[in-house]
């Protein structure tokens, strides 16, 4: 029942923050690759803002999918697969699903993505 379900159980975490003086390529670029489309901006422990993937769309409609595109051509591809052992190309970059950290290599086992961490525990 929704009524019983808390913030804290659906929230997505850890925050990833950035700083207010980052380039909107470079924030653009980490919501592509983190797979998350806001982003808090911090600066001495407080909260400026939030930018979000609307934000960048407005100010460049293109940006998002360039830096989408840029995010898969340094990604393994299905068209390199030959070139990737089947270990590799099984991890994708996120939130741990048990333990809640960012981590580029997360596995999906029994229908949660999981990092090294928790897999081996």
């Amino acid at each position: 029942m929704p009524s019983e379900v808390r913030v804290k159980d659906v929230m997505s975490k850890p925050v990833i923050c950035i700083d207010p003086d980052m380039d909107i390529v470079d924030a653009a670029k980490k919501m592509a690759r983190l797979k998350i489309r806001r982003l808090p901006v911090m600066e001495n422990g407080e909260l400026l803002g939030i930018v979000s993937e609307k934000d960048i769309i407005r100010l460049s409609p293109v940006l998002i999918d360039i830096t989408r595109e840029c995010v898969a051509i340094s990604s393994p591809q299905e068209k390199y697969e030959e070139k990737i052992s089947p270990v590799e190309d099984e991890f994708q970059p996120g939130n741990c699903e048990e333990c809640g950290l960012v981590s580029e290599r997360l596995k999906d086992v029994d229908g949660k993505l999981v990092c090294d961490k928790c897999r081996e525990a």
